[in-house]
């Protein structure tokens, strides 16, 4: 712990706000290799954004 001293005033960061993000993914039609890469589209950015405290979607 610090020693007091008068003339110091101590001022606690704030926490970062919270940032909602969204995800848009699409596919052009509904073929199993389009479906695929929707869900690759999906899955990357969701963990990236799980991976970021300050980030909620």
């Amino acid at each position: 712990m610090m020693d007091y001293n008068p003339k110091i005033h101590y001022i606690p960061a704030r926490p970062k706000p919270i940032k909602r993000v969204g995800i848009y993914c699409r596919v052009s039609s509904s073929k199993d290799e389009q479906l695929k890469s929707l869900s690759n589209q999906i899955s990357g950015p969701t963990s990236k954004v799980a991976n970021i405290p300050s980030w909620k979607n």
